[in-house]
């Protein structure tokens, strides 16, 4: 009895002397690390659901690995990609009114302007490199 009580107040002392990062914080590593694992996760199911649906789905099995492969890849673009489109960083450069400096990766904007004569479309890329408040 004595034995069990011990394991139970160790294991409680480890618990509550266990560091854990504030809800606030955010990691780009561990968010794209995150939505990597989902990718995999849900490209696999989703390979598997083609399996399934073939005539024989024990002959295709390797649908399981391209779809866990797709997904690995596309859980890792998202995952940059959310960390790059960041909406308060959105120039490589940015400098606020106390002259502080963050860098971010700049995401590409399309944008349409279209002329007062009518016919002429102006259609193309644009890319803040830097961005200041003052």
């Amino acid at each position: 009895m004595q034995r069990i009580l011990a394991t139970l107040v160790l294991g409680a002392s480890l618990l509550l002397a266990y560091p854990t990062e504030s809800k606030a914080a955010s990691y780009v590593a561990q968010d794209v690390w995150y939505s990597t694992l989902y990718g995999a996760a849900i490209g696999g199911v989703s390979g598997t659901g083609v399996m399934l649906l073939t005539d024989d789905p024990l002959g295709n099995t390797d649908y399981i690995v391209t779809g866990v492969g797709i997904g690995i890849i596309s859980g890792m673009l998202y995952g940059i990609y959310s960390y790059a489109a960041a909406p308060s960083y959105g120039a490589l450069a940015n400098v606020d009114a106390s002259g502080t400096t963050h860098y971010a990766m700049p995401m590409p904007e399309p944008y349409i302007n279209r002329f007062s004569g009518g016919e002429q479309v102006e259609v193309g890329v644009r890319m803040d490199l830097i961005r200041g408040r003052f």
